[in-house]
Protein backbone atom coordinates (compact mmCIF):
# COMPACT_ATOMS: atom_id res chain seq x y z
CA UNK A 1 0.00 0.00 0.00
CA UNK A 2 2.00 3.29 -1.06
CA UNK A 3 1.07 6.48 0.10
CA UNK A 4 -2.34 6.10 -0.63
CA UNK A 5 -4.75 8.27 0.82
CA UNK A 6 -5.68 6.91 4.35
CA UNK A 7 -9.24 7.35 3.38
CA UNK A 8 -11.56 9.52 0.85
CA UNK A 9 -15.06 10.51 2.48
CA UNK A 10 -17.87 11.43 0.12
CA UNK A 11 -20.48 13.28 2.06
CA UNK A 12 -23.49 14.60 0.55
CA UNK A 13 -24.47 17.67 2.78
CA UNK A 14 -27.78 17.88 1.24
CA UNK A 15 -29.04 14.49 0.31
CA UNK A 16 -31.94 14.81 1.99
CA UNK A 17 -33.41 17.72 0.29
CA UNK A 18 -32.11 16.15 -3.18
CA UNK A 19 -34.10 13.27 -2.01
CA UNK A 20 -37.08 15.58 -1.36
CA UNK A 21 -36.52 17.41 -4.31
CA UNK A 22 -36.64 14.55 -6.47
CA UNK A 23 -39.93 13.18 -4.99
CA UNK A 24 -41.32 16.80 -5.38
CA UNK A 25 -40.32 16.79 -9.43
CA UNK A 26 -41.35 13.11 -10.27
CA UNK A 27 -38.02 13.16 -11.36
CA UNK A 28 -38.04 15.75 -13.44
CA UNK A 29 -35.31 18.95 -13.53
CA UNK A 30 -36.52 22.55 -14.06
CA UNK A 31 -34.15 25.70 -15.10
CA UNK A 32 -35.54 27.17 -11.51
CA UNK A 33 -34.07 24.27 -9.95
CA UNK A 34 -30.85 22.80 -11.40
CA UNK A 35 -28.70 20.01 -9.90
CA UNK A 36 -26.23 21.57 -7.58
CA UNK A 37 -23.14 19.36 -6.55
CA UNK A 38 -22.79 19.22 -2.75
CA UNK A 39 -20.18 16.65 -3.09
CA UNK A 40 -16.69 17.28 -0.87
CA UNK A 41 -13.98 14.18 -1.45
CA UNK A 42 -11.73 14.77 0.85
CA UNK A 43 -8.63 12.83 0.60
CA UNK A 44 -6.20 12.21 3.66
CA UNK A 45 -2.62 11.78 4.25
CA UNK A 46 -0.56 10.89 7.62
CA UNK A 47 2.94 11.52 5.72
CA UNK A 48 4.75 11.25 2.63
CA UNK A 49 7.87 9.63 3.06
CA UNK A 50 7.68 5.76 4.86
CA UNK A 51 7.69 5.65 8.02
CA UNK A 52 7.82 2.20 9.69
CA UNK A 53 3.53 2.46 9.56
CA UNK A 54 2.90 4.70 6.66
CA UNK A 55 4.80 3.58 3.26
CA UNK A 56 4.99 5.84 0.47
CA UNK A 57 7.25 8.42 -1.14
CA UNK A 58 7.53 12.29 -3.14
CA UNK A 59 7.13 10.69 -6.86
CA UNK A 60 4.35 8.40 -5.27
CA UNK A 61 2.15 11.36 -3.49
CA UNK A 62 2.98 13.72 -6.52
CA UNK A 63 1.63 11.50 -8.97
CA UNK A 64 -1.52 11.09 -6.93
CA UNK A 65 -1.92 15.00 -6.75
CA UNK A 66 -1.44 15.02 -10.38
CA UNK A 67 -4.37 12.69 -10.63
CA UNK A 68 -6.65 13.69 -8.14
CA UNK A 69 -6.20 17.23 -10.21
CA UNK A 70 -6.57 15.57 -13.68
CA UNK A 71 -9.82 14.06 -12.19
CA UNK A 72 -11.57 16.50 -9.98
CA UNK A 73 -11.38 20.17 -8.79
CA UNK A 74 -8.77 21.28 -5.40
CA UNK A 75 -10.98 23.63 -3.22
CA UNK A 76 -9.66 24.59 0.56
CA UNK A 77 -11.61 22.45 3.13
CA UNK A 78 -12.63 25.36 5.30
CA UNK A 79 -14.48 27.63 2.44
CA UNK A 80 -15.48 24.34 1.26
CA UNK A 81 -17.45 23.40 3.95
CA UNK A 82 -18.93 27.14 4.84
CA UNK A 83 -20.09 26.68 0.95
CA UNK A 84 -21.46 23.40 1.58
CA UNK A 85 -23.48 25.07 4.81
CA UNK A 86 -24.59 27.63 3.10
CA UNK A 87 -26.41 25.66 0.33
CA UNK A 88 -23.72 27.24 -2.27
CA UNK A 89 -22.54 24.58 -5.01
CA UNK A 90 -19.09 23.09 -5.26
CA UNK A 91 -17.06 23.13 -8.36
CA UNK A 92 -17.51 19.59 -10.10
CA UNK A 93 -15.59 16.34 -8.37
CA UNK A 94 -14.23 19.38 -5.79
CA UNK A 95 -11.92 17.20 -3.65
CA UNK A 96 -9.94 19.05 -0.68
CA UNK A 97 -6.45 17.64 0.81
CA UNK A 98 -5.73 17.04 4.52
CA UNK A 99 -3.03 15.56 7.04
CA UNK A 100 -3.29 14.52 9.72
CA UNK A 101 -0.91 14.28 13.49
CA UNK A 102 2.02 16.56 11.95
CA UNK A 103 4.85 14.61 10.16
CA UNK A 104 7.56 16.30 9.94
CA UNK A 105 7.23 15.47 6.35
CA UNK A 106 4.34 17.31 5.77
CA UNK A 107 6.02 21.11 5.92
CA UNK A 108 9.41 20.04 4.16
CA UNK A 109 8.46 17.46 1.37
CA UNK A 110 4.33 17.77 1.13
CA UNK A 111 3.86 21.45 1.24
CA UNK A 112 6.53 21.98 -1.70
CA UNK A 113 4.69 19.45 -3.97
CA UNK A 114 1.49 20.97 -3.21
CA UNK A 115 2.67 24.67 -3.55
CA UNK A 116 3.93 23.59 -7.20
CA UNK A 117 0.70 21.70 -7.89
CA UNK A 118 -1.36 24.72 -7.05
CA UNK A 119 -3.28 22.61 -4.88
CA UNK A 120 -4.19 23.88 -1.00
CA UNK A 121 -4.02 21.51 2.08
CA UNK A 122 -5.06 21.50 5.64
CA UNK A 123 -3.01 20.21 7.90
CA UNK A 124 -4.45 18.98 11.41
CA UNK A 125 -1.51 19.12 14.26
CA UNK A 126 -1.18 17.48 17.27
CA UNK A 127 0.87 19.21 19.64
CA UNK A 128 2.46 16.43 21.73
CA UNK A 129 3.30 14.63 18.18
CA UNK A 130 5.17 18.31 17.51
CA UNK A 131 7.01 18.96 20.60
CA UNK A 132 7.77 14.84 21.50
CA UNK A 133 5.55 14.78 24.49
CA UNK A 134 3.95 11.58 23.02
CA UNK A 135 4.61 9.32 20.52
CA UNK A 136 2.83 7.95 17.50
CA UNK A 137 1.34 4.75 19.07
CA UNK A 138 0.65 3.04 15.91
CA UNK A 139 4.48 3.68 14.71
CA UNK A 140 5.63 1.90 17.97
CA UNK A 141 3.45 -1.55 16.59
CA UNK A 142 4.51 -1.10 12.82
CA UNK A 143 8.38 -1.08 14.05
CA UNK A 144 8.01 -3.85 17.48
CA UNK A 145 6.30 -5.81 14.59
CA UNK A 146 8.89 -5.59 11.80
CA UNK A 147 11.57 -5.72 14.21
CA UNK A 148 10.50 -8.71 15.83
CA UNK A 149 13.07 -11.43 16.23
CA UNK A 150 9.96 -13.99 15.67
CA UNK A 151 8.37 -15.39 12.75
CA UNK A 152 4.89 -15.31 14.27
CA UNK A 153 2.72 -13.79 17.22
CA UNK A 154 -0.29 -14.92 18.53
CA UNK A 155 -2.77 -12.34 19.29
CA UNK A 156 -6.51 -12.43 19.89
CA UNK A 157 -6.72 -16.14 19.18
CA UNK A 158 -4.83 -16.13 16.26
CA UNK A 159 -1.16 -16.40 14.63
CA UNK A 160 -0.11 -13.94 12.83
CA UNK A 161 2.82 -12.87 11.28
CA UNK A 162 5.43 -10.81 12.14
CA UNK A 163 9.24 -9.60 11.97
CA UNK A 164 10.67 -10.50 8.26
CA UNK A 165 7.89 -12.46 7.28
CA UNK A 166 5.58 -11.52 4.68
CA UNK A 167 2.54 -10.48 5.78
CA UNK A 168 4.05 -8.79 8.92
CA UNK A 169 2.37 -4.68 7.57
CA UNK A 170 -1.26 -6.51 7.97
CA UNK A 171 -0.54 -7.68 11.27
CA UNK A 172 0.53 -3.90 12.73
CA UNK A 173 -2.67 -2.95 11.00
CA UNK A 174 -4.95 -5.82 12.46
CA UNK A 175 -3.40 -5.13 15.57
CA UNK A 176 -3.43 -1.04 15.68
CA UNK A 177 -7.28 -1.66 14.24
CA UNK A 178 -7.82 -3.96 17.43
CA UNK A 179 -5.68 -1.21 19.89
CA UNK A 180 -7.77 1.37 18.40
CA UNK A 181 -11.24 -0.36 18.63
CA UNK A 182 -10.70 -0.91 22.78
CA UNK A 183 -9.18 2.05 23.15
CA UNK A 184 -13.07 3.85 22.42
CA UNK A 185 -14.62 1.01 25.19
Amino acid sequence: MESLPTRAIRRDVSAVDHAAHEVADSGKRTAERPRQNSTLTILAWHNVTPTPFFQGGAPSFQRQLRLARRLGTPVALAPAVAALREGRPLPRRAFAVTFDDGYRDNIDVAAPILGHLGIPATFFLVPGYLDRAVRCWWETVAWAVRRSPLSVVEWDGGILPVGRSDGWRATAEAICGDLKATSHD
